[in-house]
């Protein structure tokens, strides 16, 4: 209800204002902000803003050609959009980097943990799913039938116990990050609270910080991997395997990455697949989504803006 409100008094506001305005900078576009995106873009405005993963960048709505209107959909990676503005990288290098954690600013003060005692663990298993922040981001690209991350986790464990599939839940590295303080220690909190209610001999709870390029290392290509919107899926079809996720994620559906659903239903259906019925990853579109994200002048990139403040800023 309070939200409600916070919602209706933006766009009060923000319509008394709309004709003295030319062009407007909205931090953070997403969740209660996207209102003012949706208000400015509806009325022609120019909008700049910064967002993970775009970084800074701006849209002319003035312009007949700028058709998105939702701050999701301009936030989100997209091979027709700007692709052609990034120099192609070698798979070699993307490698280097995206299974380099320390190159991620939120999981630079994560202490990992040898991964040498899951070898038992993951033999003939057929599901990885990569929990995420029950608090944070639940909802930043869209709703695809679930209201929040446990909700998502509780019906996936759900649907692959039903299957009698073997199974591990990961952690996400941020549950054991200090720096995230109160969060972290809720979503240990509630991630136990999952531990305890399903761990089982074929559902295995990894809660404890595990690099995941040491966790794919261990396991064999047949197992499919699940995320609801995270880059653990990435580097897994980077590698090979077979990946599951939300369309609620931060590449748009002309991206085709993963098997991806967008309601209950769909979801249901996939996870009813076997590994010979789901798709791989399509190689020309994977490599388009990682030279956009790591290429030098991207958000992972050396000449990305944010190096060129750090230069200058004493954190």
């Amino acid at each position: 209800l309070r939200y409600i409100f916070i919602g209706g008094s933006i766009i009060d506001s923000t319509k008394k204002i709309l004709h003295k305005v030319d062009a407007v900078y909205i931090d953070h576009a997403i969740y209660i902000h996207s209102i003012y995106f949706k208000l400015f873009a509806d009325h022609k405005k120019i909008i700049y803003t910064n967002q993970y993963p775009r970084g800074l960048f701006y849209i002319d709505f003035k312009k007949k050609n700028s058709k998105i209107s939702i701050s999701t959909d301009a936030i989100r990676l997209s091979k027709n959009i700007w692709f052609q503005n990034y120099k192609n990288i070698s798979k070699k290098k993307i490698l280097k980097i995206i299974f380099n954690p320390n190159l991620i600013p939120w999981c630079k003060s994560t202490n990992y943990k040898s991964s040498l005692i899951l070898k038992k663990k993951v033999k003939d298993l057929d599901y990885i799913i990569y929990a995420h922040s029950f608090l944070d981001g639940n909802l930043s690209y869209g709703y695809d039938g679930f209201i929040n991350i446990e909700e998502w986790l509780e019906f996936t464990i759900k649907s692959l116990k039903k299957k009698n599939s073997r199974v591990i839940v990961k952690g996400h590295p941020n549950f054991y990050n200090e720096d995230f303080g109160q969060i972290a220690n809720t979503d240990k909190i509630i991630f136990e609270k999952f531990r305890k209610k399903y761990e089982s001999k074929k559902i295995i709870f990894i809660n404890e910080p595990i690099k995941n390029i040491d966790l794919l290392k261990l396991i064999s290509k047949k197992t499919i991997l699940i995320t609801h919107h995270g880059t653990a899926t990435i580097e897994g079809a980077l590698l090979g395997f077979k990946c599951i996720s939300s369309s609620s994620t931060f590449w748009d559906n002309e991206i085709r990455i993963t098997n991806k659903w967008s309601n209950r239903l769909q979801y249901k259906k996939i996870l009813g697949k076997n590994w010979g019925k789901l798709r791989h990853s399509n190689k020309k579109d994977l490599s388009i989504f990682l030279n956009q994200l790591y290429s030098e002048n991207a958000h992972f990139g050396q000449k990305f803006w944010h190096r060129f403040l750090e230069k200058h800023i004493k954190s």
